[in-house]
């Protein structure tokens, strides 16, 4: 048996299932997926993205919002004061009664408009129309549903991979043009932030140093800038 897989499939199932409402608890979990995952000091985007995320939904402070999911990345216990949706092709939950499960692409499901008081996307729109049956602009349909779905006002919380653009088989990695064409007849009030990986931790830097960076050890699973982006339905 491999001890180092089990370990870290175990950690992964937690992450994922047990829904850590603490972001030190989440930090500490996921620094070890990682570095059991890769063999590297690496810790992967979730430890940047989980604690912006509910920073974000802190600062909003509305409790029992309606909130579109997708991919199923933010833990459920961190959203227990809100009503969640949840549209995830490798959705591993049932319905209950605060989450409602569609184990779909958001493509094939309808969702009620003008609804939603926030959508979350962490690590999920670069991966919309590259499986098969292949949308190159899944993506930008996937912004377009999510504009649809959220109230006027509504806020979308999303994160990407970014630096030097690049259209993989499962993902995409974003740049500054790409960015502003998915939210600039969608969304006001756009905020962008943008880190990079260096040597121990995540920087935060400007959007052009992100844009020159790759991937570590040229393997394109894992790329080495990220975007966080905010914005309200116009």
């Amino acid at each position: 048996m491999n001890l180092g897989y089990t370990f870290r499939d175990k950690i992964y199932r937690r992450l994922r299932q047990d829904r850590m409402g603490s972001r030190a608890l989440y930090s500490v979990a996921a620094s070890l997926y990682w570095l059991t995952r890769v063999g590297k000091l690496y810790t992967g985007t979730r430890i940047v993205e989980i604690p912006w995320v509910l920073r974000q939904l802190r600062m909003l402070g509305h409790g029992g919002d309606k909130v579109l999911q997708l991919g199923n990345v933010i833990l459920k216990q961190a959203l227990t004061s809100y009503q969640v949706e949840v549209v995830d092709l490798d959705a591993e939950e049932t319905s209950g009664t605060d989450l409602e499960v569609h184990k779909a692409d958001i493509r094939e499901v309808s969702l009620p408009q003008n609804y939603f008081d926030v959508a979350l996307s962490i690590s999920t729109l670069e991966h919309i129309g590259l499986m098969e049956p292949r949308f190159p602009d899944g993506d930008e349909l996937a912004a377009d549903i999510v504009s649809q779905a959220l109230k006027p006002g509504g806020v979308f919380l999303l994160s990407v991979p970014f630096g030097r653009p690049v259209v993989l088989n499962k993902f995409r990695v974003y740049d500054r043009a790409r960015l502003d064409f998915l939210t600039r007849d969608r969304f006001s009030n756009v905020e962008q932030h943008f880190y990079v990986w260096n040597k121990l931790r995540w920087h935060r830097v400007s959007s052009e140093e992100a844009e020159t960076v790759g991937f570590l050890n040229n393997n394109p699973s894992t790329n080495l800038g990220l975007a966080l982006v905010k914005g309200r339905k116009k």
